[in-house]
């Protein structure tokens, strides 16, 4: 019995380490056992609520089993699982062109809505509990960011029209803050490290390359801290890792920036990329994935190295992935996960090592279309996702039989079945 249990507490230990050897930096970053190859990948459910880009349902969020997404003036709560309506709210307005996910937070979802609105729903009830309306107005692009009891949003109208970045009390919507950008804020979510909110946004100009001005702010009182110049609109999440911050230009850059305790810049350093990029950086283990643009709506995922900005490897894609890419670091290989914007809007699955490339899911006719949605994972490793058909996919793992068990599972499996038998011992 005590050799048993000595076996069983080492076994444990060796999990724990091997479970816990790769740190994710980013949300985009699951260790979920998600689907690998397109012959373990099956299509669970798929739901079709609108019709094209501009009627598309909103990019889905996962939140625990729950799926959020917005379409026409509707706000769904779905089950993960099965893809079941199991409550609706009717909003005030429309999602912008369905290119913003909500947010949950604080027992709230947060809907950005065309008119420069942002809405407040309760997650359990799905009651409106209040909406903003900002005087500018603009269509609601930017993700929306939460913070310690407050809210950061973004509106954009045009390239050259002044639009908001506004700070939002969560729990009553009240403005506690604002700043005013020419050129506004178009796909662009803002860094949240320590004291401070960091924002970049669109140029103001219509050429690609203009400059625009990198911004930190106090996140409470809005005070400016500091500035810093850059070129091009950014149009995507600025990330943080390692406490420096990462974020892409469509002028064909890659910034990397740091603050010092008092707000200020004290490090900005720029690279090249082989084009525009409007794909927010992920980064893990010292690399750095993100989609690049090639000619047009074609494009490739780059890997480079986060200490030097260069580009360590280039994987040619079916289309322009402008999106996150989501990654997971449940297997031995990094397995990376991305869409792109071109027919027939699938999922295509990377291997981290070789580089390989699989068309992990292909849509049905009907239910083809371009794709600017990132991938999402649930806890069981189910991949969500929508395209410009109007339809939310989700993309589940077939069981192995136990002839396709590698032997790690078939081990594991063994040491389960010896614990339960002791547990049953003492009982």
């Amino acid at each position: 019995m005590k050799k048993s249990l000595k076996i069983l507490s080492v076994l444990l230990c060796l999990i724990f380490v091997l479970s816990t050897a790769i740190v994710p930096a980013s949300a985009a970053i699951t260790d979920a056992e998600t689907p690998i190859t397109a012959n373990e990948a099956k299509l669970k459910w798929s739901l079709k609520l609108g019709t094209g880009y501009v009627n598309a349902p909103s990019v889905p969020a996962v939140y625990g089993d729950i799926v959020f997404t917005m379409c026409k003036t509707t706000l769904y709560k779905l089950d993960a699982e099965t893809g079941e309506i199991l409550q609706t709210a009717e909003l005030s307005s429309t999602p912008s062109f369905g290119y913003t996910p909500v947010l949950a937070a604080n027992g709230m979802v947060f809907c950005p809505l065309e008119g420069g609105m942002i809405e407040a729903f309760a997650i359990e009830s799905m009651e409106r509990v209040w909406t903003y309306t900002d005087p500018l107005g603009g269509q609601a692009l930017s993700p929306v960011a939460y913070n310690n009891g407050l809210l950061y949003a973004g509106f954009w109208i045009d390239e050259e029209v002044d639009a908001s970045f506004v700070c939002l009390d969560a729990a009553s919507g009240a403005l506690k803050w604002s700043n005013v950008q020419k050129g506004g804020f178009y796909w662009a979510e803002p860094a949240l490290i320590g004291d401070f909110i960091v924002i970049v946004g669109d140029n103001g100009s219509a050429k690609a390359d203009a400059p625009v001005t990198l911004k930190c702010f106090n996140k409470t009182t809005g005070k400016l801290i500091d500035t810093a110049e850059i070129s091009g609109d950014q149009r995507s999440g600025i990330s943080v890792y390692n406490g420096k911050l990462y974020f892409v230009t469509k002028a064909g850059y890659i910034y990397k920036a740091q603050l010092n305790s008092d707000g200020n810049f004290v490090l900005l350093e720029k690279s090249k990329l082989s084009g525009a990029s409007t794909s927010t950086p992920v980064i893990l283990n010292e690399k750095i994935y993100i989609g690049v643009q090639s000619n047009g709506f074609s494009g490739k995922i780059e890997v480079l190295d986060s200490e030097t900005l260069e580009i360590i490897n280039t994987v040619p894609m079916n289309g322009y992935p402008q999106s996150e890419i989501l990654l997971t670091t449940a297997y031995d290989d990094v397995y990376i996960y991305s869409t792109y914007n071109a027919a027939p809007g699938g999922i295509t699955a990377i291997n981290g090592s070789t580089l390989k490339t699989e068309q992990l899911f292909i849509p049905d006719k009907g239910q083809t279309g371009y794709c600017i949605s990132p991938v999402a994972a649930t806890n069981n490793g189910t991949l969500i996702y929508k395209n410009d058909s109007g339809t939310v996919f989700a993309v589940g793992k077939t069981a192995p039989t136990e002839k396709e068990k590698s032997f790690f599972e078939k081990i594991i499996d063994w040491f389960t079945s010896v614990f339960n038998l002791i547990l049953s011992l003492f009982r």
